[in-house]
């Protein structure tokens, strides 16, 4: 079973590291906020990492890194973020549960 998780990892910075040498993707990122990925000038997702321990709000706000997701006109997001009924439904993520060494 943890193969199959590394494994997938594995694949997963292959499709990622391919994609960053493609022609017409870019990366851009706001430092200490968010990494955003680019094709032909529009956002395709926006890696969401800050992390602001300073105020209970923020903690909860920005204690989970997740993946924003543009609509494919670039100009909408289609995941809501923090807050709302769900605060924990923000975006995709990878859920790791029991990880040993």
């Amino acid at each position: 079973m943890k193969l199959r998780y590394w494994l997938c990892l594995a694949l997963s910075l292959v499709v990622v590291a391919s994609a960053g040498a493609a022609e017409g993707y870019a990366f851009a990122d706001t430092a200490g906020k968010h990494l955003d990925v680019t094709f032909g000038g529009k956002p395709l997702v926006r890696f969401m990492y800050a992390y602001d321990p300073s105020t209970k709000e923020s903690l909860h706000d920005t204690y989970k890194p997740y993946l924003h997701v543009f609509a494919p006109d670039g100009d909408q997001l289609i995941t809501k973020g923090p807050g709302g009924q769900f605060t924990h439904h923000r975006g995709i993520f990878i859920g790791w549960n029991k990880i040993t060494f």
